[in-house]
């Protein structure tokens, strides 16, 4: 078991065979609780939901799933924002979104999940359904 023990540690600390490699992003801003947009590119955090602006369309369309308070909306905001301004943000990208989006697994400097540390705060939801494989849960620890 002691000859185990080391590839064991290994084996739990990588990252899965099909994660893609991680990217820096840079000039990043918060556009919201769940979104950045990094030197010109949104980004769309996968599998969590953060409060809405009331004025944003699916606000004003009255969408379910969705929270419309402005000020949750800019409590998740600046949350994104005091993220952002750690720097060394990196993304694992998964695909685009039907808004043009980039999704992805965004980390902070210290390789925390970004959509953890929205979720643990209350600045935002889990959303399950965008969840491709349970990964967000996993990490998250939901």
């Amino acid at each position: 078991m002691r000859k185990l023990l080391p590839l064991l540690l290994l084996t739990a600390c990588t990252e899965p065979a099909d994660a893609a490699p991680r990217e820096p992003l840079d000039q990043c801003r918060a556009v919201d609780g769940d979104t950045l947009n990094c030197a010109g590119e949104r980004i769309r955090i996968i599998a969590i939901q953060a409060a809405d602006n009331p004025t944003s369309a699916p606000c004003r369309r009255n969408a379910p799933n969705y929270t419309c308070d402005l000020a949750l909306y800019q409590a998740g905001k600046d949350e994104m924002a005091r993220i952002v301004a750690g720097g060394g943000l990196e993304i694992e990208r998964e695909g685009v979104d039907r808004y043009g989006r980039v999704t992805g697994h965004v980390y902070d400097r210290a390789g925390r999940s970004v959509a953890c540390t929205m979720m643990a705060g209350g600045w935002a939801d889990y959303w399950r359904e965008y969840d491709r494989g349970g990964r967000v849960a996993g990490e998250c620890g939901l």
